[in-house]
């Protein structure tokens, strides 16, 4: 018996009903890194106001009035990497798992858990 961790609410596409599929990206490491796109969110560096994911990266903080530069966010690791070719939607999380929200493909399988990403871009 299978048990819908999410009562039907997570891990869904509400406009098929479908449910997302989760891979670990170990299995097709190269085909991902070379498809997917790094997604950043900026937060101000003097108040950590939040700048938006592709923000003038030269600029003064709407809150806090305070200017900032590109230099505030070298070395800035991205949040999620995410895929979406028009076939596919697909985005990453830290912990190496790839969830694909959006595919021409399905199988009939068991419900995982309500850990989907943390925002669907």
């Amino acid at each position: 018996m299978s048990i819908d961790y999410g009562n039907g609410k997570t891990n869904i596409d509400p406009e098929t009903g479908i449910r997302y599929g989760v891979i670990s990206q170990n299995e097709i490491l190269q085909a991902w890194a070379d498809s997917s796109e790094p997604v950043y969110t900026y937060l101000c560096p003097h108040c950590s106001s939040y700048l938006g994911e592709n923000p003038d990266l030269d600029g003064t903080c709407e809150n806090c009035k305070q200017e900032y530069s590109s230099s505030d966010f070298e070395g800035q690791e991205p949040d999620c990497f995410v895929l979406d070719d028009g076939e596919y939607k697909a985005q990453s999380d830290s912990y190496g798992d790839i969830f694909i929200t959006k595919s021409p493909y399905y199988t009939l399988c068991d419900f995982c858990s309500p850990c989907a990403p943390e925002r669907v871009i």
